[in-house]
């Protein structure tokens, strides 16, 4: 919870955003890859939606 804390207050920084053909469709999801594979990007964009 401290983290999703501190991304809420700290607004992270996209330089180029990316629509993803996966969305997150549920509120509880484990997601795993590899790096670089766009996991960040996918929680972001998923936090986004949400009014502060």
């Amino acid at each position: 919870m401290k983290v999703l804390n501190f991304f809420y207050e700290n607004h992270p920084k996209f330089e180029i955003s990316y629509e993803r053909k996966v969305q997150i469709p549920l509120c509880n999801i484990i997601i795993k890859g590899p790096k670089f594979s766009g996991k960040k990007t996918l929680i972001f964009n998923y936090l986004s939606q949400f009014k502060p």
